[in-house]
């Protein structure tokens, strides 16, 4: 280190290789490192007891600026009480270039900001300084450009006013306000305002890669009491989004924690998560259900939260609630989230949570979820078609471990339960948007029928380790009684079914079991040549389950459910078996054929 002193339009000090030492609990041994400093007071005013300084220089600076598990600040020195009677003005500071580091105790070191050719300019009055430079961060430039209270003020005022605006190639962010000093310390509170922000490149600059994002336009008023940042006004949009209330991050102990509580009048899911021109695994799903590629979790390490929402509309892909409430707990990598709400048109209810747990090196993940009475046909939505119109249980109590929707699929373990009450089965819509999916599902109908009466759907399916297994799947209707047996392999995105019809009337289209088999996308459609007229005979034995199946029934809805009587007493609806009979020879052909491409489309992008 070196120091030197000289006289030139009044005292200047220089000093080269500078070193600050750091707190003792820092994680390094100095502060602040500086190649060159130059320090320039003016003689006269000195002597009456006033430090005027001219200019103030930094070249090639390094600062790190560093808080412990308790909330102390490096920059916060013992016994420094900041009470004197000694007046400070400065002129001018200048820094040629250098480096600001943050970094919180226990976590990794934060990338640091590059600063050239800042300079801060007292203005005519000498009450303000004016602001001009520029900063990079992980290569992303912006420039600075503001103004602030002189220190020389602070005396007069107790307060340190700022304008601050940052403009950068994701868009621009306004910052004004005053900071504060009071007995209880520094207080700032700041109004900051953005309009059109590009979130997905401002996460770049801080190291995040995330999905496009919706540009966002904000105005948060903040202030910071206590080592916890208060918002007390949120107002901001994003895309279709809204979101508004008041919140509190605290920053005392540990990791940040986030607290609050929000609202919106329309809240859209799907273009908050992922862009819709760059849906997640959208280069994998033309060869898998499941994307193999792993979910971005890692953002749920770096702060605790405890956050209430409620939305008038929450939107997601292929699905629209109203009056939700959304409570959302993060406690050191586990996620927990409760929801409850309606369907869009106001029928039928939802409850359910979602419990995942990143703290371990493979993920977990637990799903309960609940719908009473929820029309049916927002639940199709998702496959953009509506064939079934009925009011719908269903019950879902999933486990999984996995960072991918492939592994996730490959570990699914737990019970999935539908019941649907009467309504109508719509062919027509079934031919025009999935086709020959119609030959089965056209059991259920008699010739010529565009739709017919739905009387009921059960279906109980239990998955260990990514397989879901029929224990009861039924659907009845005014013309036919279907029965489904098998398994889908959700890991290895296969299936194995039949689907065996037992007709009412002689008047269906066709009355074949099918097995349905191999890949989901590019499935293999078999009529049960060998044993079809056997079964269609032989229907006693068509609705008779084992005991266990029946009884686990009674927590599938309503138990004057037409599906769950039929099953209970163990018999099958009348028929007409020997016309129905004479149909099997015509309708066995057609069945091979226009299954196959039906079920290809369904699992289609």
């Amino acid at each position: 280190e070196e120091l030197t002193l000289g006289f030139k339009n009044g005292i200047v000090v220089r000093a080269n290789d500078l070193a600050l030492g750091n707190a003792e609990w820092g994680s390094e041994p100095n502060m602040l490192r500086a190649k060159e400093v130059e320090l320039r007071l003016a003689l006269v005013p000195l002597l009456k007891g006033e430090v005027r300084i001219e200019h103030l220089g930094f070249n090639a600076f390094d600062i790190l600026l560093e808080t412990d598990q308790s909330g102390r600040s490096n920059w916060h020195f013992d016994g420094a009480t900041g009470e004197g009677n000694l007046a400070i003005n400065v002129n001018s500071i200048a820094v040629e270039s250098g480096s600001v580091t943050w970094r919180r105790t226990g976590a990794p070191m934060a990338q640091p900001a590059y600063l050239s050719d800042v300079s801060f300019e007292a203005q005519d009055d000498g009450m303000s300084l004016v602001l001009t430079g520029g900063a990079s961060i992980f290569d992303h430039p912006f420039e600075l450009t503001g103004h602030m209270t002189s220190p020389s003020s602070w005396g007069k005022h107790q307060s340190l006013n700022v304008g601050l605006q940052l403009s950068a190639e994701a868009g621009d962010i306004q910052v004004e306000g005053a900071i504060q000093r009071t007995a209880q310390g520094v207080i700032p509170t700041l109004k900051l305002t953005t309009s059109e922000l590009d979130i997905a490149m401002l996460a770049q600059v801080v190291g995040r890669d995330i999905s496009p994002f919706p540009a966002l336009s904000a105005t948060l008023e903040l202030t910071r009491i206590d080592d916890a940042w208060q918002v007390d006004v949120l107002d901001a949009k994003a895309g279709n989004s809204d979101l508004s209330g008041s919140a509190r991050l605290e920053t005392a102990q540990g990791k940040p924690i986030l607290t609050g509580s929000l609202s919106a009048k329309t809240l859209e899911l799907g273009e908050l998560v992922w862009s819709k021109n760059s849906p997640p695994g959208a280069e994998t799903r033309k060869r898998h259900v499941f994307s193999p590629t792993p979910l971005n979790l890692i953002f749920l390490h770096d702060l605790n939260l405890d956050l209430t929402l409620q939305a008038s509309q929450l939107r997601m892909p292929k699905q629209r609630f109203k009056d939700a409430q959304l409570e959302a707990s993060l406690v050191d990598g586990q996620l927990t989230l409760n929801a409850v709400g309606k369907s869009a048109t106001g029928k039928g209810r939802l409850r359910g949570y979602l419990i995942l747990d990143t703290s371990k090196r493979v993920p977990s993940w637990s799903v309960n979820l609940a719908l009473t009475q929820y029309p049916a046909s927002a639940l199709q939505r998702a496959a953009a078609l509506t064939v079934i119109e009925a009011p719908v249980d269903l019950k879902l109590g999933l486990r999984a471990r996995g960072a991918s929707p492939r592994e996730v699929a490959q570990s699914l373990s737990g019970k999935a339960r539908i019941v649907a009450g009467r309504g109508r089965a719509q062919l027509k819509t079934i031919d025009n948007v999935v086709g020959g999916l119609s030959t089965v599902a056209g059991q259920l109908f008699e010739q010529g029928a565009n739709d017919t009466q739905l009387n009921c759907l059960l279906g109980d399916f239990e998955i260990e380790k990514g397989i879901a297994t029929t224990q009861v799947a039924v659907i009845d209707s005014a013309a036919a009684t279907l029965r489904a047996d098998g398994r889908v392999d959700f890991g290895n995105e296969q299936l194995d079914l039949t689907v065996t019809p037992r007709p009412k009337k002689p008047t269906l289209t066709v009355a074949v079991p099918v097995h349905v088999q191999g890949a989901m996308r590019n499935p293999r459609f078999e009529p049960d040549r060998t044993s079809s007229l056997a079964k269609l005979i032989g229907v006693g034995s068509l609705l008779v389950y084992p005991p266990a199946a029946i009884v686990a029934l009674g927590d599938l809805g309503d138990a004057n459910n037409a599906c769950a009587k039929l099953i209970d007493r163990r018999r099958a609806p009348k028929s007409d078996i020997h016309s129905s009979v004479q149909r099997v020879a015509t309708g066995i052909g057609d069945a091979a054929s226009a299954i196959g491409s039906g079920f290809k489309r369904l699992f289609q992008d």
